[in-house]
């Protein structure tokens, strides 16, 4: 039976695991441990490869407007903007 890999689900443990301030700077194995967890109740299979992580922070990036940057010092992600969240995302209305 093949495996529903929900992306916005994705998106939201990706933002709870960049805006942990107990544990900062996750690494894309991190990231890939918790949505392993959310979704599948345990980080130790390999349903979600690191490809599929990488494109989610693209397109959290491109569509969500998320200030994700990689620290080469701490070796993990952050937000440039300490203030930003999924969740108070709010799409740009254009007015024609």
């Amino acid at each position: 039976m093949p495996f529903v890999k929900n992306a916005q689900l994705r998106f939201r443990v990706i933002d709870r695991a960049i805006r942990n301030k107990y544990r900062p700077f996750p690494s894309k194995n991190d990231l890939r441990e918790a949505c392993e967890e959310m979704l599948f109740g345990t980080s130790q299979g390999h349903h979600i490869c690191n490809s599929t992580i990488e494109k989610d922070m693209h397109t959290l990036k491109m569509d969500f407007d998320a200030p994700i940057k990689y620290s080469r010092l701490e070796k993990g992600y952050y937000y440039a903007d300490e203030d930003y969240s999924l969740d108070g995302y709010q799409p740009i209305q254009f007015v024609i």
